[in-house]
């Protein structure tokens, strides 16, 4: 059936495969996004915040 849809579309087989590849690696993303462990995406949500230096907040 994609086949078909792709055929249709009058495009080149590097265009078929290129999209494939797409689809396959945004697919990908998306199960790595949705298994990652609870601390590995609160670390991963910090990471444009931190500049990588220990924050000492009892400074006066």
């Amino acid at each position: 059936m994609i086949r078909t849809i792709l055929g249709a579309i009058e495009t080149g087989v590097l265009a078929q495969v290129g999209l494939l590849a797409f689809v396959t690696a945004f697919v990908a993303i998306l199960i790595y996004a949705f298994t990652l462990r609870k601390s590995e995406r609160i670390d991963a949500k910090n990471l444009p915040l931190s500049d990588g230096s220990p924050v000492n907040h009892n400074q006066a």
